[in-house]
């Protein structure tokens, strides 16, 4: 755990250095469905009682910093099977079992944590109406606030999901979460469109009593965040740390990595191209290598050689994607250049940078070393693993 105390005291301290004080983290979600399409390496594990002590940890440090943190997606997005960015999900399961969803976060009050995010998703024997948890007063308020006695700050999911849009349009969908308990409106597409939502809701369906409450604790919670002036300043040290960590993360899957040698070929495969929202820039794993003293060499169409080919498979969470394994053509990829690499007798293994579940999927039978994701720093700690070789 004390590695996750560091990497949570190093996101409060860059984010509260260009001035953000709320993070959405951390994630309480279990990793209890493999066919999950949203949730995978975002969760801290499938263990109820492993992830509420991860969870309690990433608080109190996140907070120690002045950080505000955020358990989310209440209670729990950890079963479904559709992506709450793009329709309703819903949960069937019971009472009994949901319990088990419901441990991380409460370990997360306890915690003191400052605010809840709910959840995208219907659990009929929480809420028979099967209304999002976010417009569930029988979830937000019966269950959150009444039964679990959570007094900090309630945050919907982003208003713009496919999972809470309604038939009467954002102004509704803003003024159903507002009645349902929730304090503060994530990321709605016409904030205008919210806004008349909310006065509609003032004036009707929310009491006066309830407004005032949500007030008094944003107004808390926005005094006690830290400001830019007052967070601690990022050393190197820091970045060691961090980087020391994020190197532990990287690992062996299966079969052994050969020595490479100065001299290396990329293949690059990206899965998570498309969509809205670009992925990350692929190239700072060329970068590090190259500062690391080994010259990479991108290759397309890799043909007959004596350098090692490492292909670079890329797989992350996408919403977009509602999938959380790799699409054919990626695998056709994959099959088509170790087969190519093999014919020319050149050394050929895979980095993966996604769920070590998603390994199984590859139809190939070559060494797999693999990172938890596809953002800069592991794409770099990938590098420095490669050149350690």
């Amino acid at each position: 755990m004390l590695a996750l105390r560091v990497a949570a005291r190093l996101t409060a301290r860059e984010a509260l250095a260009v001035g953000v004080n709320w993070t959405y983290a951390p994630v309480a979600d279990l990793d209890l469905e493999p066919t999950n399409p949203i949730v995978g390496t975002r969760s801290l594990g499938r263990d109820p009682d492993v992830v509420a002590a991860a969870v309690t940890e990433m608080i109190d440090a996140l907070q120690g910093e002045g950080m505000l943190a955020c358990a989310k997606h209440f209670p729990g997005h950890g079963r479904t099977t559709t992506d709450s960015h793009a329709v309703l999900p819903v949960v069937h399961a019971t009472r009994e079992e949901l319990q088990v969803d419901l441990t991380p976060f409460v370990a997360a009050i306890d915690a003191g944590v400052a605010s809840i995010m709910t959840a995208h998703v219907a659990y009929p024997a929480l809420d028979p109406s099967g209304a999002p948890a976010t417009c569930s007063p029988a979830i937000v308020n019966a269950l959150l606030r009444e039964e679990l006695g959570f007094e900090g700050l309630i945050v919907t999911d982003a208003l713009v999901m496919g999972g809470v849009q309604d038939e009467g349009g954002e102004g509704h969908t803003a003024a159903r979460a507002l009645a349902a308990g929730c304090d503060l409106l994530l990321y709605p597409s016409s904030p205008r469109a919210a806004l008349h939502g909310l006065e509609v809701a003032a004036g009707r369906t929310v009491p006066r009593h309830q407004l005032d409450a949500s007030l008094a604790r944003r107004d808390h919670w926005a005094r006690w965040a830290a400001t830019p002036e007052r967070a601690k300043p990022i050393l190197d040290s820091d970045r060691a740390e961090g980087a020391a960590i994020i190197d532990r993360a990287v690992h062996v899957l299966r079969g052994t990595i050969p020595p490479l040698g100065p001299r290396i070929g990329v293949a690059i495969v990206d899965d998570d191209l498309g969509g809205p929202y670009p992925p990350p820039s692929r190239q700072p794993l060329l970068d590090a290598l190259g500062r690391a003293g080994v010259a990479a060499q991108l290759e397309t169409h890799p043909g007959a050689g004596s350098r090692p080919l490492v292909i670079a498979l890329f797989g992350d969470i996408r919403a977009w994607k509602g999938r959380p394994g790799y699409s054919p053509a990626a695998l056709d990829r994959v099959r088509q250049l170790v087969t190519t690499a093999r014919a020319a007798r050149r050394d050929v293994f895979l980095a993966q940078f996604s769920h070590p579940r998603l390994a199984a999927e590859l139809p190939v039978d070559v060494p797999v070393l693999c990172a938890w994701g596809g953002e800069r720093a592991m794409q770099e700690a990938v590098a420095r693993r490669l050149a350690a070789r």
